[in-house]
């Protein structure tokens, strides 16, 4: 048990010194500074945005739409006898 202890605590110590360790610095790759230069200055492809109108949906129908009256389907019950037996 006393032998389990010291490893466990050795792994903690070990633990806590390298999370707290010093973080190193990031080195500048070359190529991605340059990526991210041409980014930057160049002009995307995209469609200019065009400003939308909106429109009365009234005005395009020049007449007066009816609602359709669909007659609702004649409900036929069931004429089997129901019994409450437990099989």
């Amino acid at each position: 048990m006393r032998y389990l202890s010291g490893i466990l605590a050795a792994g903690f110590a070990a633990f806590i010194l390298a999370a707290c360790s010093a973080p190193k610095p990031i080195q500048e790759d070359p190529f991605v500074e340059k990526w991210l230069e041409l980014a930057e200055i160049s002009r995307g492809d995209s469609p200019e945005i065009r400003e939308r109108k909106m429109v009365d949906i009234d005005d395009l129908i020049p007449f007066e739409l009816e609602p359709i009256k669909v007659p609702e389907p004649e409900r036929i019950l069931p004429r089997e006898k129901v019994t409450l037996r437990l099989r």
